[in-house]
């Protein structure tokens, strides 16, 4: 029996790598103990607000780089037939604007 490996286009496509599986869970974990436990020991009102804003942003900036970098096609950054490393610059912005769009 031949077994064929074929490369994944995106770090979506089944199976997850191990590593990502331990981001997801770290992140959560850390997440949702930070706000169970640790935002609510802060004394000052001002502390916490800001405390709380700058890890909320932290968190989110984290979840929404995950996902992108998760779902970028490696096969495009590995590809030989760009001229240029300009070249591959224009066609991962292409992609970029090409996903963000819709």
């Amino acid at each position: 029996m031949h077994l064929s490996i074929t490369a994944r286009r995106h770090g979506w496509q089944r199976p997850l790598h191990p590593l990502q599986i331990v981001e997801i869970s770290v992140l959560c974990f850390l997440v949702a103990s930070f706000y169970c436990f640790l935002g609510i020991f802060l004394s000052n009102k001002i502390a916490e607000i800001t405390f709380i804003t700058v890890f909320s942003f932290a968190a989110v900036s984290t979840a929404v780089l995950f996902i992108r970098c998760t779902a970028i096609d490696f096969v495009i950054l590995r590809s030989k037939s760009t001229a240029s490393t300009a070249g591959l610059a224009i066609v991962v912005l292409r992609d970029l604007i090409i996903t963000a769009g819709g």
